[in-house]
């Protein structure tokens, strides 16, 4: 007997249901191929392709379903998730609450409506949104992370520190939960607790490159010469999406507008374009400045989801995945030009990866990069890896390390990067120039 319609669906969700998403999304495809507007099929189909990460497909794909079926709350939850991730949080709260409006007790869509507020500032709607989540769902690991990261920005700690156990213990394994909480204790002054959320987590985590490095920056045991390639990529590739709007719109971040200005009259006075590298290229920021002035620029991060924000600006010639030290000692053809705006916060140790990118460049070439500023009287070596988990450094041990690379320091300027808590970073402009 030849299988229904709604035969071939229910496989179809069975296989997605078991991961088996190839199988279900020949099922899907079958589906409509016999009913194009079918909504359920499209809607799944849909969800597979945010996972393929071809969000604008996944989008068209469940706004059909919207169209044939209007009062299916899950449709709007899951078109909401696609916009969050486009970046369009205003239509993304939009779709949220006319999932609620459809069925009020819906504790996924409570949540991502409450993590939206909560990055727009409004906290007390955020927390009001999660209460009620959890109120239906009250062992939601999710929502008393949110809940937990909303009151720690709301200014109450130790509310904040409850949501955050709470989230543990109903998962110990919840990364998040371990990072945010291990950061919380250390910014409260409970160095202690900070390194003991760290051991936590390694326990559960063995190895876990985010654990390791922050524990080490809490601790102070075992610092370790730069960031590890794992940290690096699990932290950018996690923030790549919303970069641009966290460092804009929240933190007032002036690296790109700093390097544009150093760099800019210098390019302006050569006359031609040149070849440039922009190291720990990120999402592209620097890149924007300089474009019009590149005959051919490089784009180098060790994310690939930081890579695929770059490679939507279309401004690179190529991009490149690598960890910058091992780039720069490879071959490679020399430029005029080297930016490097705050990446070597992870960086403690200078030497190689200066003298790296002196190797890059040609005669009367110039790089241009930021850091971290640390006092001059702190104890130690030119450079302290700080709790937060980035490097900062003195400014006499980069004028002597680009000096013993190369370089000539023509400006070693002191700047705000950004602020933090509401308070400016301080940080270094360095301007040097091959030999």
């Amino acid at each position: 007997m030849e299988q229904t319609v709604q035969d071939i669906l229910q496989q179809a969700v069975e296989r997605h249901r078991a991961g088996q998403l190839e199988e279900a999304r020949l099922l899907y495809r079958e589906v409509l191929a016999r009913q194009p507007d079918q909504p359920d099929a499209l809607h799944f189909l849909g969800v597979i392709a945010v996972r393929d990460q071809d969000l604008w497909g996944a989008m068209e794909l469940i706004g059909r379903a919207i169209a044939v079926d209007p009062n299916v709350p899950s449709y709007y939850v899951n078109f909401g998730n696609i916009l969050k991730l486009l970046k369009k949080p205003d239509e993304a709260i939009a779709c949220y609450e006319r999932a609620l409006a459809l069925e009020p007790d819906q504790p996924e869509a409570l949540i991502s409506l409450g993590t939206l507020y909560r990055s727009q500032g409004s906290l007390d709607r955020a927390e009001e949104t999660c209460r009620r989540a959890l109120a239906l769902q009250p062992d939601s690991v999710e929502g008393c992370y949110i809940l937990g990261a909303t009151l720690r920005q709301a200014g109450r700690p130790e509310e904040a520190v409850a949501e955050l156990e709470k989230a543990l213990s109903f998962d110990p394994a919840y990364d998040p939960a371990h990072e945010l909480l291990g950061r919380h204790y250390h910014t409260i002054g409970r160095w202690e607790e900070a390194v003991r959320v760290f051991d936590r987590w390694l326990a559960h985590s063995p190895g876990h490159p985010t654990a390791l490095h922050m524990r080490a920056a809490c601790s102070g045991d075992e610092t370790p010469e730069r960031a590890s390639d794992g940290f690096v990529r699990i932290l950018f590739d996690r923030f790549a999406v919303s970069f641009d709007d966290q460092l804009l719109g929240r933190l007032s971040y002036r690296v790109p507008e700093l390097i544009a200005d150093a760099a800019l009259p210098w390019l302006r006075s050569r006359g031609e374009k040149l070849s440039i590298i922009d190291a720990g290229c990120g999402t592209g920021l620097c890149g924007l400045a300089l474009k019009p002035f590149a005959r051919r620029m490089i784009g180098v991060d060790l994310s690939p989801n930081m890579l695929k924000e770059a490679a939507r600006r279309e401004l690179y010639d190529e991009l490149a995945e690598a960890e910058l030290g091992a780039y720069f000692d490879a071959p490679g053809e020399e430029v005029e030009l080297i930016v490097c705006g705050d990446t070597l916060v992870y960086f403690g140790v200078l030497e190689n990866i200066l003298r790296g990118m002196s190797g890059r460049l040609a005669p009367d070439g110039r790089i241009i990069f930021t850091v971290e500023a640390l006092a001059e009287e702190a104890d130690g070596p030119g450079f302290h890896l700080n709790a937060h988990g980035r490097y900062s450094h003195k400014r006499s041990y980069m004028a002597r390390t680009a000096e013993e690379s190369g370089l000539t320091v023509l400006s070693l300027e002191e700047v705000t990067l950004r602020l933090e808590g509401k308070e400016p970073v301080a940080g270094y402009l360095v301007v040097a120039e091959k030999e």
